[in-house]
């Protein structure tokens, strides 16, 4: 069944993981990073040199997105699961989930559909300053769209 308390550590590893992804659409400058696996927006000035310093490349950032991004796309799909499978036992009282976790999941999933639309944002301020480079160009677009379907998933 499902350990909530789990999934609630879970959930705020992602959001720190993703961090600056999500906030990067709050910025008009900076690029992102990662330090201490987590993601940061670097600062506006000597961005190139922090960057660098910290053995940092749009390559790496890429490899890191990708994974964490499927990581987090098989999270979300976790959520909707057990959610999903509640209303189909819905009467059945001896498979269904306790009130206060099916609350708690329905929780855990409003947030994370406002955080995903945060992290499209972030992809396509991210897409934006790398438009000069088609493959870069084309890996983001298809980080945006795992984040897009992690958005269509569960229409309520």
């Amino acid at each position: 069944m499902a350990d909530i308390d789990d999934m609630q550590k879970t959930n705020e590893t992602f959001k720190r993981k993703l961090k600056g992804l999500a906030e990067l659409s709050d910025y008009s400058t900076g690029k992102l990073g990662i330090y201490e696996d987590a993601t940061y927006i670097s600062w506006t000035y000597f961005q190139g040199l922090q960057r660098r310093f910290y053995g940092e490349s749009i390559d790496s950032l890429l490899i890191f997105l990708e994974t964490v991004l499927e990581d987090y796309y098989i999270f979300y799909n976790m959520i909707i699961f057990f959610i999903m499978l509640d209303k189909e036992n819905n009467n059945d009282d001896k498979n269904r989930l306790n009130e206060s976790v099916i609350e708690q999941l329905m929780q855990l999933q409003s947030e994370n559909e406002k955080f995903i639309q945060k992290l499209y944002q972030g992809l396509l301020a991210l897409r934006f300053q790398y438009e000069s480079t088609d493959e870069k160009r084309i890996r983001i677009a298809g980080l945006m769209q795992k984040v897009y379907d992690l958005s269509i998933i569960y229409q309520r």
